[in-house]
């Protein structure tokens, strides 16, 4: 969360520039594109759609068919197979694992359900003793995106009605343990209604590091080693994995919107990168911090992805009121990866500059009484209406969760001013 051999150094504003070589670089990556243009190139789609099951009949023992990925891209094209048809692959990467915490089980349960997707890239697909491709393979094959000796390839999604977790596996770029690597990802947005008025999605993403925090909040490496720093008291990153690849994380969401259009599941996302960087921070005589572009990738990478379409969500009927509040939690929708909580309100509070007086999910209580540390991300608290009678908070989680053994909420509630405090919800057993 091992790469090329020779690295190229290049600073913001460079001394010398190697024009022909840069030159060079374009021109392969133009005359690939208008290759592919007049070759008949198409992206391809796959739109389904899914619904909530009732308890346990969603969530557990169905199998359900993984809907095909499309994938393409604007710069040298190099195909990869994904052998979903001969086996089902069930590790979601390193990337993924940082930002959902899931166990083995876990994710072997949630690929069988075709809530998460794995892809196993191969260098070469496999053929038929004739030398050709099987159908199934040609039919399962993805295409990876090349550009300036860098390939980036999707790794694994996780999604629901609200939220979609992606990795990207980035291969042949080097970078320092105290750099700061990133990969420009310039947009996301809903490709199969690229000019609605809602195709922009909420986001954010990063380079994985290797570095993840424990549940006493302290900064550790994956194997739960302290963080470690080299003379100068730059912090030593661990960006790439055994094969010196890195891995790119994407948090995406719709949004606190409504609309028939108001969910993920078997939506097609449109990603595009820009550049992957390598950067030194150095300091001069007068003491002032100065970027270093170490190693850079130029190019375009732009991939279609259709998302899973297996409703994990269950809608849970609750009738409970937030103590002390104007608020009742009427239903939740809860996945193995978000909740949306659904508010009747009987006489809102006054706004407070960017605080509503909506309830926010903090945490959740399990059924053997365990309360898990802080383990939510809001992604948008509101009111349904003009009047004010509904609301409801989005949150997605840091680790993947079993919904039978949820059995409360702990909110956040606003007191008025810079005071919050917590309450507890317990659903119905």
């Amino acid at each position: 969360m091992a790469g090329t051999e020779n690295r190229k150094q290049k600073e913001i504003f460079p001394v010398e520039t190697e024009l022909s070589e840069i030159v060079r670089r374009k021109t392969d990556c133009a005359f690939e594109r208008i290759r592919q243009e007049e070759s008949g190139l198409k992206k391809m789609t796959e739109k389904r759609t899914g619904s909530a099951g009732k308890r346990k009949e969603n969530t557990m023992g169905r199998r359900f068919r993984v809907p095909a990925a499309a994938v393409a891209g604007v710069c040298l094209l190099a195909v990869s197979s994904i052998s979903v048809a001969a086996a089902l692959h069930h590790y979601w990467g390193r990337g993924m694992n940082e930002v959902l915490q899931a166990s083995e089980e876990q994710q072997r349960e949630l690929v069988e359900q075709g809530i998460a997707k794995v892809y196993e890239t191969q260098q070469e697909s496999k053929v038929q003793d004739d030398g050709k491709k099987s159908a199934e393979d040609a039919a399962s094959d993805a295409l990876a995106v090349t550009c300036d000796g860098v390939t980036i390839a999707p790794e694994t999604i996780v999604a629901d009605e609200k939220f979609a977790y992606l990795s990207f596996r980035i291969s042949g770029f080097q970078a320092e343990a105290w750099e700061e690597v990133s990969a420009g990802l310039t947009e996301i947005y809903l490709a199969d209604d690229p000019d609605g008025e809602k195709h922009w999605v909420n986001m954010s993403g990063h380079i994985y590091n290797g570095i993840t925090a424990d549940e006493e909040g302290n900064l550790v490496y994956e194997d739960g080693t302290p963080v470690a720093y080299d003379e100068k008291g730059r912090t030593l990153n661990r960006y790439t994995d055994e094969n010196g690849d890195l891995s790119f994380v994407i948090r995406a969401s719709i949004g606190n919107r409504g609309g028939s259009q108001d969910s993920l599941l078997g939506r097609t996302l449109h990603i595009g990168f820009q550049d992957v960087k390598a950067i030194e921070y150095t300091t001069d005589a007068a003491g002032h911090h100065k970027p270093v572009i170490q190693s850079w990738a130029s190019g375009k990478w732009e991939f279609d992805i259709a998302l899973p379409d297996v409703s994990a969500a269950e809608h849970i009927a609750v009738g409970q009121p937030v103590e002390g509040t104007a608020f009742t939690v009427e239903s939740i929708d809860l996945s193995p990866i978000s909740v949306q909580v659904n508010y009747e309100v009987n006489g809102a509070p006054e706004a407070e500059f960017d605080e509503n007086g909506v309830p926010t999910v903090k945490s959740l209580i399990l059924r053997d009484g365990t309360r898990l540390p802080f383990m939510a991300g809001t992604d948008g608290s509101g009111y349904m209406n003009s009047t004010k009678t509904g609301a409801r908070d989005m949150a997605s989680f840091d680790r993947v969760v079993d919904v039978d053994e949820v059995a409360g909420l702990i909110l956040s509630v606003w007191n008025g001013g810079n005071e919050y405090r917590t309450v507890d919800v317990m659903l119905p057993q």
